[in-house]
């Protein structure tokens, strides 16, 4: 009865959690009972648990053990204190205390599925996680700590406090929020030296919403931070650039473009995002308009060649696939005109498909490389 207490206790804690449960014993309770109704006691035994789902693909599992204070959770750039225990089928293979700002967890060594939980946890909450290779250490494992590739981990997380940033609007005026966006393109770039692109990204895209449009009322502030603006889209673009992530450039590329009709950087890294998404002629366009602004560009002079060269290719591709479909549709023509001869007219002639041929593969020369502001 102990345990079926203590199971109650944690059931309770967690009421989007899945519990099985297994009947052990089933007895006719002996009490007095009213007309009708039939009294029954049961044991049960846990036989399995499963917490809320934070990666929503079953990779990142957290069931609560001690529940935290009031409601709120990490954001990005929250300064957090957390104790960690990462367990091995039950081999601890660490346990440290971590300090780190939220979003940036990398940067301690905190895996990726750790993090995930922490952003879902409030001050003083406890917590066991399940986190799959996925969001682990991967097919490669950790020989270093004795984990092999695939492994399924379990970490036992407590968020001991965190020290959320002001929200958006809870700064006092247009200089206030451009010291704190100078400071994240700053800490931004830092991590774009570093190859850190993702991490970069993140704290540009942290700087450009606080000093948005939408947070701004007057003409006069949006021209104190308009150069801030663009610098930090095109960091945007260029780190998407570097994650592969064209269309995402391309969007951060037509802000600048708003903001400034004769971006150099915007024309020549839209025209980069383009050539990813194998739109040549519309790069082609792109790179004559940085010619334009700047005749000897060099880098825009090469990859104009680049984008020509691919639009003629493509061009080549299509010529050679319309040119293969109108001959089987010829062969198919004749095939049927020789069964028409033998056969009676009324029957229905049969067509064999063609085959499709096979395309070479074409060398891709390799876009000139993005960088930041």
């Amino acid at each position: 009865m102990g345990r079926r207490r203590r199971d109650d206790a944690e059931r309770r804690k967690s009421a989007s959690s899945h519990v099985v449960l297994t009947m052990r014993t089933a007895r006719r309770d002996p009490r007095p009972r009213s007309q009708g109704t039939l009294r029954f006691s049961f044991e049960v035994e846990l036989l399995s648990w499963k917490g809320d789902d934070i990666s929503k693909d079953g990779g990142v599992m957290k069931s609560i053990v001690t529940e935290g204070k009031e409601y709120n959770r990490p954001s990005d750039g929250a300064k957090c204190n957390v104790h960690i225990r990462g367990t091995y089928k039950e081999k601890v293979f660490e346990e440290r205390d971590v300090a780190f700002d939220y979003g940036e967890g990398s940067e301690e060594g905190l895996l990726r599925g750790v993090e995930m939980a922490i952003g879902q946890m409030k001050a003083e909450e406890s917590a066991k996680v399940t986190i799959s290779s996925k969001y682990g250490f991967g097919e490669a494992g950790n020989p270093e700590l004795g984990i092999p590739g695939g492994a399924t981990l379990v970490y036992f997380i407590r968020l001991n406090s965190f020290q959320k940033l002001k929200a958006n609007w809870e700064y006092n005026d247009v200089e206030e929020r451009k010291t704190e966006a100078e400071r994240l393109k700053e800490k931004g770039t830092n991590y774009f030296k570093e190859s850190k692109w993702d991490l970069a990204q993140k704290l540009y895209e942290r700087g450009s919403d606080l000093i948005s449009d939408s947070q701004l009322s007057k003409d006069e502030e949006k021209e104190v931070v308009r150069t801030l603006r663009i610098a930090l889209h095109l960091n945007q673009a260029a780190c998407h650039l570097k994650l592969n992530e064209p269309s995402l450039a391309l969007k951060e590329c037509e802000e600048v473009t708003l903001l400034d009709t004769v971006n150099v950087k915007a024309y020549f890294r839209r025209g980069q995002a383009r050539q990813l998404l194998q739109d040549y002629e519309e790069a082609i366009g792109d790179f004559q308009g940085v010619l334009r602004l700047e005749p000897l560009n060099k880098a825009a002079q090469k990859q104009l060649a680049v984008s020509k060269k691919r639009l003629k290719e493509e061009r080549e591709k299509e010529r050679k696939r319309c040119a293969n479909m109108f001959s089987r549709l010829g062969r198919d023509d004749n095939e049927n005109d020789k069964v028409g001869e033998k056969m009676d007219t009324s029957a229905e002639p049969e067509v064999e498909d063609g085959g499709k041929t096979e395309e070479q593969n074409q060398e891709e020369d390799t876009p000139v490389q993005a960088t930041s502001e």
